[in-house]
């Protein structure tokens, strides 16, 4: 599901009456946002919320050993107990390939398991470490396996080919999960700020899944820090006119963008990318087509989703200052996708540096 859809609109006037209707029960609010966002996110292939469960579970988890605390088993319990019953509730409702959720869930289970025991046996600066490198191998495993394992099989067969051999069975097909690298990057924040003693690890798992799987900023995010966006679920959300005014004002400006500028501009810049023009000022519309369209798409998205989450009485980070308008290539990093490009600055080039 994605904000342009119309069935958006139809889930998103459900889930509002719902929500403020629990505007006085905190955990109700916070588990009904969870469910919701599972419904928004496996809309499109309800296979796909496993990957969502087993990250959370195992960032969860990994986020209280990286704090320095023990893990209690009715913390890994409760784990296993929502990934295990979300997979039964998957398989009950006839999802097509159903052994990708069974033996997916399945092999998470022993993970659990297995982390506690290690936090809670090892000493304390290598427990911290052990749940740092846990939660970084998980995440970024399932991250490669769904963008790569294509690619490195395909490649795998050709070599086979070159020496006689048919190798096939190395292609699954793997399709690419939605708004994968969103959420993986979000979670292994979390983590990596709590190893590092920037915030205490939470011990509230509905509140913490609810962070990680909020579906305003799920699919196309914009990155949000858990230092940011996690106390905002620690208190009660009840409706504010004026910010509810603001939030519908800025979806619909990123509706408009997305659906009238960005969706106008893909016509010609597909046509002329793909069957390129020999006249000159034709293919320099269609370059110019393209570079506003990315633009209008991607930021009208963003906009989108910070003004339904301003209506629901969060507020999302800014991810685009009118990059155009930069004046060096630095700037404009600074500029687009600001979410991305500062994740990658604190998390990536500051620490290898």
């Amino acid at each position: 599901m994605i904000f342009s859809d119309s069935i958006f609109f139809v889930f998103f006037g459900a889930f509002f009456v719902l929500y403020f209707a629990t505007r006085r029960r905190l955990e109700v609010q916070n588990v009904l946002t969870l469910g919701a966002s599972y419904v928004f996110y496996g809309w499109w292939d309800p296979r796909f919320v496993t990957l969502l469960a087993i990250s959370t579970g195992a960032d969860y988890l990994a986020g209280i050993g990286a704090g320095g605390e023990r893990i209690a088993w009715r913390q890994t319990a409760l784990v296993m107990a929502f990934v295990g019953g979300l997979a039964a509730v998957l398989v009950a409702m006839g999802v097509p390939r159903p052994e990708f959720v069974i033996w997916g869930c399945a092999a998470f289970m022993v993970f659990p398991v297995a982390i506690t025991l290690a936090v809670n046996n090892l000493p304390a600066a290598l427990a911290r470490k052990t749940a740092l490198w846990v939660t970084l191998l998980v995440n970024l495993g399932i991250l490669a396996f769904f963008k790569y394992f294509n690619f490195f099989s395909d490649s795998l067969s050709d070599l086979f080919a070159i020496f006689g051999f048919r190798a096939d069975f190395f292609t699954l097909n793997v399709l690419l999960p939605v708004g994968i690298s969103f959420y993986t990057f979000q979670t292994m924040s979390y983590t990596i700020d709590v190893y590092y003693g920037r915030m205490r690890p939470t011990h509230n798992f509905a509140r913490f899944a609810a962070y990680v799987a909020f579906f305003p900023q799920l699919v196309a995010g914009p990155i949000e820090r858990a230092e940011q966006l996690l106390p905002q679920f620690d208190a009660l959300r009840r409706l504010d006119w004026e910010n509810a005014k603001s939030g519908a004002m800025l979806f619909l400006w990123g509706y408009y963008k997305k659906t009238v500028v960005a969706d106008n501009l893909a016509g010609t810049a597909d046509r002329v990318f793909s069957n390129p023009p020999a006249n000159e000022a034709e293919l320099l519309a269609g370059l110019l087509a393209f570079t506003f369209q990315i633009y209008a798409d991607f930021s009208g998205y963003t906009d989108m989703a910070r003004g339904v989450a301003r209506i629901l009485g969060f507020e999302l980070m800014r991810n685009f200052r009118m990059p155009y308008f930069s004046r060096t290539p630095s700037e404009f990093w600074q500029r687009w996708h600001i979410s991305l490009s500062s994740w990658l600055r604190d998390y990536l080039y500051v620490p290898l540096g």
